[in-house]
This record gives structure tokens, sequence and C-alpha cells, in this order.
């Protein structure tokens, strides 16, 4: 496939193989094989893959940084769609401070039931 006249067909394999190259433990192994996939990339003939192989080069250390270690951003990801649920559901706010308290409010992990609180109920 990797000699195949179509260029969908040679896109779809260097799609394949750029994601086989997450998960290295070792800089120098990740850096050597994303160097090779890189290098095939520049001499293919589908545009969008130039054009991901010199964005990969633009920011070559942070690639290799995230490609050999296991951090994500998925706690950012997560809190960011909760602040959009917010804005979604409040329908807009008239200054930032107003939206900051709210945000504060429902993502602060403030606990407002605590065993201290006044308003007890008989059960």
């Amino acid at each position: 496939m990797r000699d195949s006249e179509l260029r969908a067909a040679r896109a779809q394999l260097m799609h394949g193989l750029a994601m086989q190259l997450w998960g290295y433990r070792s800089r120098g192994w990740a850096g050597r094989l994303w160097k090779q996939w890189h290098d095939w990339a520049i001499r293919s003939r589908p545009g969008p893959m130039k054009k991901v192989a010199r964005t990969i080069r633009r920011y070559w250390q942070g690639v290799i940084s995230a490609a050999t270690s296991s951090l994500t951003n998925a706690l950012e990801e997560r809190l960011n769609a909760r602040i959009q649920w917010i804005k979604k559901m409040v329908c807009g706010y008239r200054n930032r401070a107003r939206f900051r308290t709210v945000i504060y409010f429902h993502l602060g992990g403030l606990n407002l039931f605590t065993d201290s609180s006044p308003f007890r109920t008989k059960s």
C-alpha cells in the first residue's frame, strides 16, 4: 500500500502510521520514528499531509514530548465543557465579573451543606 498510486490510500496509510507513533517511552526512539514519518510525508504527493508534516516540524519539541508522556488535557477539556454548559444555561451575563462569579460558584468545589449548617431539618 505504501507504493500505491492512489493518493487517498497513501494518505490513509500515513495517518495510520502516525497514530502508532504515540506512546513511546524513549525520546530517542520517538524522535527517530517521527523523523522518518516526517520525511516520508514531506516527499509524498498529498498536499494536506505535507501541511501536517510542516506543522509537526514547527512544533517538534512539543510533539515529541506529547508522544513520550502519558499526560493529556482531559481535565481542562472537561472543565471547559462545564463552563460552556453554564454559559448556555444562563443565556449571557451583563459583564465578565458576574460570569466569573457564577463559574466559581458552580465549579469551585464548595460544600454549601456542611454539618455545622444552622439550617437543619428534622429527619
